[in-house]
């Protein structure tokens, strides 16, 4: 289609990893990344859920929040690709028990689409990346 209508994801989502980490010592980080930063209208991207946090914590587990068809800010979530774990290893040094989860979305909204802060839980902590 030579009239392809694209816009931007976010401001530079290629660069998005956002972190917020509880205030004990950044030891659990959640990121949030799309695969590219502009899309045309129905194309889809990847949008990939990260979350770490230090082996060395206590016990638990992330709890993910339940996502419907769409994302708050517009982006419509097609299909769960991946879940992936791994060891990682955190800016601090510290190994990192890591969990991701990769989503194939879309949009059908021409312009600036803005996505909240997702919000995991470990233990009884709230951890969100930025919008």
């Amino acid at each position: 289609m030579a009239n392809r209508i694209t816009h931007q994801i976010g401001c530079s989502m290629v660069a998005w990893c956002f972190l917020l980490a509880t205030p004990t010592a950044s030891a659990q980080v959640v990121t949030m990344q799309l695969d590219t930063s502009t899309i045309a209208i129905g194309d889809q991207t990847q949008l990939t859920i990260a979350a770490s946090r230090g082996i060395t914590q206590s016990n638990g587990s992330f709890v993910w929040p339940v996502f419907g068809d769409t994302l708050n800010g517009g982006l419509e979530l097609l299909r769960l690709l991946s879940t992936d774990t791994s060891l990682t290893e955190l800016e601090s040094g510290e190994s990192a028990f890591a969990v991701s989860k990769t989503f194939l979305v879309t949009c059908w909204d021409s312009g600036l689409v803005a996505i909240p802060p997702v919000t995991l839980l470990w233990n009884q902590d709230s951890l969100s990346s930025n919008p």
